[in-house]
C-alpha cells in the first residue's frame, strides 16, 4: 500500500481512480480501454470493500497495474464536508476516499455512482462513467422535512407530530433550483 506524499511529481501519464463499482459490475472489459501508459489506482477502503469473487478476479486481472494508494486524511474530510454542503448526505467514506485521491493526484474518477459523479462535478474533479451514461449536470440538494401523511412542509427536524394532521414527520431531499 502506498501513502500519498504531500509533493507529487507531475507527469503526462493519465491517472485513473477506480471506485468499487468498476470491480463489482463485472466491468473487467473496461480495463482494455485504458491506454498502456495509464496509471490505475484505488484506495485501501475500496480494496477492503471488495469481497466477491468476481470483484477480486477483476483486481487480479489488473495485477501490478493497479495501485492501492491512500489519499490525505484532510482531503477525505474536505470531500465529506463539501458533499454534505451539496446535500449529498449519503456519501460513504469509501466514495469520499476515491474523490479525495483524485483531488490529491489530479486524477480522473471512474464511477457509475451518480452521487460520486455529482460530488466530483461540484468539486471540479474529472470523472468517467463505466457502463451508464452518467449525470448531465450538477445538482445541489437541501433537506426538507415533510409530514408523512399530508405532505405539509414543517419547520422542525422531524420530532413530534404535524400541527396540521397529527401524524409523524419524514425527511426528504429536494433539488435546489
Amino acid at each position: 500500500m502506498t501513502e500519498l506524499s504531500s509533493s507529487s511529481s507531475s507527469t503526462t501519464t493519465r491517472f485513473y481512480v477506480l471506485d468499487a463499482g468498476v470491480f463489482t459490475q463485472s466491468a473487467s472489459g473496461i480495463f482494455a480501454s485504458f491506454s498502456g501508459d495509464a496509471t490505475l489506482a484505488t484506495t485501501q477502503l475500496v480494496f477492503e470493500e471488495l469481497v466477491s469473487d468476481s470483484a477480486r478476479l477483476a483486481m487480479e486481472i489488473l495485477g501490478e497495474k493497479l495501485n492501492i494508494i491512500n489519499p490525505k486524511e484532510g482531503t477525505i474530510k474536505d470531500v465529506m464536508i463539501a458533499a454534505t454542503a451539496m446535500g449529498e448526505y449519503g456519501i460513504s467514506r469509501t466514495d469520499a476516499s476515491v474523490i479525495a485521491l483524485a483531488r490529491d493526484t489530479g486524477g480522473t474518477v471512474v464511477s457509475d455512482d451518480y452521487t460520486v459523479q455529482n460530488v466530483c462535478t461540484g468539486l471540479n474533479v474529472p470523472w468517467l462513467p463505466v457502463r451508464k451514461k452518467g449525470i448531465t449536470d450538477f445538482r445541489k440538494y437541501e433537506s426538507r422535512t415533510k409530514c408523512k401523511a399530508c405532505g405539509k412542509p414543517l419547520n422542525n427536524k422531524g420530532e413530534g407530530a404535524c400541527a396540521f394532521c397529527g401524524k409523524g414527520f419524514s425527511g426528504k431531499r429536494q433539488q435546489v433550483r
